[in-house]
């Protein structure tokens, strides 16, 4: 699994696209989300644009541990992003 370093916003011009750092892949932009992952993402500059022109896109899986659980119930109320699976 990939670590999140950080979350450092979305890409200028388009609040759809998010730029995060992860380790061993450096700064990323995630878009192309289907419900399940992103599937169009590419390494990026500090604006969200391609790093290298022409470079593959790739898949990347979200990650979650519970955040928040109900004392009670032992129910998750609330789920953090901890990383992601990379899918080629």
């Amino acid at each position: 699994m990939l670590q999140i370093i950080k979350e450092l916003g979305n890409m200028k011009g388009h609040s759809d696209v998010e730029i995060i750092e992860l380790e061993e892949l450096g700064r990323v932009s995630l878009s192309g989300w289907n419900g399940e992952e992103y599937c169009r993402c590419w390494k990026c500059n500090e604006d969200g644009y391609e790093k290298e022109k022409g470079s593959t896109s790739f898949c990347l899986k979200p990650k979650y541990e519970p955040d928040n659980t109900d004392d009670e119930t032992g129910e998750v109320l609330s789920w953090n992003r901890t990383g992601f699976e990379l899918k080629m």
